[in-house]
This record gives C-alpha cells, sequence and structure tokens, in this order.
C-alpha cells in the first residue's frame, strides 16, 4: 500500500500534496496510539487486532471505490488509525514475553518477519502491476483480512492489558531520554523512506515495476542485519551501538549523492549494481535503530510496563512521522534533484 498509493495518486495530484497526504496517515497513526490502548484494556489483544484488520481493509478497498482527494484525506487517516494498532497489538505481546536478556534478540526476529513481508508485498506489484486501482486495493484487502485468521485462532493466553495509554512524556523521559528524542527523529526519516521513496526513484528515471526491485535491496539489507546487531546491543551498550550504525548510514547517503553526481545518465543510475549496494548497507544500518530504541527503553521499565511504554514511543514516532512528509514537501521544492538525500542525510 505504502508503494503503490504514490504511483497510484501522481498522475492526479503534485508530489508536495502528496507529501501532505501521507502526513494525515501518520495523524491517525498518532490518534491510534492514543486511543487503541482503551480498546486494548477493554476486549484484549485478539478482538483489537480483529478490529483493526477490520478497519483497514475497509479502508484500502474504499480507495478503489473513491477517487477523490478529500476522500483519500480521511481514508488515509482511518488506515494510519488501524496500523497504529496492529503495531500495538504485536509488540505489547512481544514485549511482554521477552526477557531483558534477550530482547534485542527477539526483537531482531520480529523486525526480520515484518521486513520480509513488507519486501514480499512490494513485489506484488512487480509481479501483479496492472493499471486497474481496483485490482491492487483489493489485494491489499484480502492480505488484511487474512492476517486476522491466525491470531484469532491461537490456544496462547493473552497478556495481560495495561491500563489505557494516558501520554505522559515526563515520564517517558525519566525512563530513556535517549529513546524519547530519538524515535521522534526516526519517525521523521522513517515516513520519507518507506511512503515517498517510490517518487524519488520514478524521478530517477525507474518505472513502476521496477520501484519494488530497487527497494528490495534496501529491505534485505535490514532483514540481514536485525540479528547481528539485535545480538551486538544485548552484548554492548545500546546507545553506543546506535550511534555506530547512525554514522555508517549517513555516510551511505553521502557516497549515493556523490555517485549521482558522478554517474549523471539516469540509466548508469538506476540499473548499476552500486547503487543497489548502497542502498543494502543503508537498509543495513539505518532500519535497526527503530529496534535498538524501543528496546532500550524496554530494558528500563517492568514487565506490567511495556504495552504502555511501547504506544508512547509509537505515539513519539508518529509524531515524527507528520511532520516529517511536510518538512520533505518544503525541502523538495527547493532542492529537487537531490532534497530526498538532503532531508534524510540532516535528520540521521
Amino acid at each position: 500500500m505504502g508503494v503503490y498509493f504514490p504511483i497510484f495518486a501522481k498522475n492526479t495530484i503534485s508530489n508536495d500534496v502528496i507529501g501532505v497526504i501521507t502526513s494525515f496517515y501518520y495523524i491517525g497513526f498518532l490518534l491510534g496510539c492514543l486511543q487503541i490502548t482503551k480498546v486494548l484494556h477493554r476486549v484484549g489483544h485478539v478482538r483489537t487486532f480483529v478490529f483493526v484488520c477490520s478497519l483497514v481493509a475497509s479502508s484500502a478497498l474504499a480507495f478503489s471505490l473513491l477517487r477523490s482527494i478529500y476522500a483519500w484525506i480521511p481514508l488515509r487517516f482511518l488506515m494510519g488509525f488501524g496500523y497504529a494498532g496492529l503495531y500495538i497489538v504485536l509488540e505489547s505481546w512481544i514485549n511482554s514475553h521477552a526477557s531483558n536478556q534477550e530482547r534485542g534478540k527477539v526483537y531482531g526476529i520480529y523486525r526480520i518477519v515484518e521486513l520480509l513481508s513488507l519486501s514480499s508485498g512490494q513485489f506484488l506489484l512487480t509481479f501483479l502491476y496492472t493499471e486497474t486501482p481496483h485490482y491492487h486495493f483489493s489485494v491489499v484487502t484480502l492480505l488484511t483480512i487474512m492476517s486476522a485468521l491466525p491470531l484469532s485462532l491461537t490456544l496462547l493466553p493473552q497478556p495481560k492489558t495495561s491500563t489505557p495509554l494516558k501520554i505522559d512524556i515526563k515520564s517517558l523521559w525519566g525512563t530513556s531520554q535517549y529513546s524519547t528524542v530519538t524515535m521522534i527523529l526516526i519517525g521523521m526519516t522513517n515516513s520519507v523512506i518507506w511512503m515517498l521513496t517510490p517518487l524519488y526513484l520514478l524521478s530517477r528515471g525507474l518505472n513502476e515495476a521496477q520501484i519494488p526491485q530497487n527497494f528490495f535491496f534496501f529491505i534485505l539489507g535490514g532483514i540481514l542485519s536485525q540479528y547481528p546487531i539485535g545480538y551486538l546491543s544485548d552484548k554492548f551498550e545500546r546507545r553506543s551501538v546506535t550511534i555506530l550504525i547512525t554514522f555508517f548510514s549517513i555516510l551511505i547517503l553521502i557516497l549515493i549523492l556523490i555517485l549521482i553526481l558522478i554517474l549523471i545518465g539516469l540509466s548508469i543510475i538506476s540499473n548499476g549494481n552500486i547503487f543497489k549496494l548502497a542502498f543494502f548497507f543503508f537498509g543495513a544500518f539505518s532500519m535497526p535503530i527503530y529496534s535498538l530504541t524501543m528496546t532500550h527503553a524496554m530494558d528500563r521499565s517492568s514487565t506490567s510496563e511495556t504495552g504502555k511504554i511501547s504506544a508512547q514511543l509509537l505515539f513519539l514516532y508518529a509524531i515524527g512521522a507528520v511532520f516529517g512528509p511536510i518538512l520533505y514537501a518544503i525541502i523538495i521544492k527547493y532542492f529537487p534533484r537531490h532534497g530526498y538525500l538532503l532531508f534524510l542525510g540532516t535528520f540521521f
């Protein structure tokens, strides 16, 4: 959905407007972080998951029925709200069962599964791409409904539900100042990477079918690095590991910019293996930052607080993600060719 929506909308509206609509996804995500814990406390993890799956599936299908920008804004909002619920249910369940000694590895495995699914979903766009929007949105709806089936039949005991979330930044700041600040910055960068990279790749001369192929190397790097970096963060101080991989992320972005300035030909840029390799290492170094930031806060909280801490960090992530695309839309107006790399490099 994240890859297809910009492609679907680019013939109707400009790139900066797509960036603004993307912000509404994260506004919904932000409010979802506030409200879903109330639902979770009331009906439990399984019923909450089924509820938000239904919300996401119906919103996706509505995109193929409603062709107005005034409809896309609330639909993106509802999808963001629903996805916040999906992540809160999954991550609070995982964190309630993982010990501090193994949380980095467990979270790394969780991220590997997530990233494998993201890359597989994007390759559907390569193999199944058509000019019919209804087809793609129907696939999203089908997969979302199917995702509710395993959890609805599980025999595993549900985690104890925490009290409804009350945003307490002061308390979160006392738990982990590092995670409080870093999660906002991660939200700013990730929102642009996941939602607006397709527009950047199109501007570099790729077609719709090529975008997932190039994006795959970015995701593959993240998949392969999650477990080893999670393992390192269990052995060494998590913040030190994060600083190191963030530094390497910036170096890769500088390398990509230099390569683009040297290799002016768009065909060389879009098809060259050296750029795929650069995006591979960018994904390898940048993707684990989210996991390390989350686990650093979890290390400093009790088991009963993991759901609350997870939701509050997702709330901060959403705050950053709301403003990320808006700032990006401003930067891309003044730096249309290299604004993507300049934005990411600055906030990393």
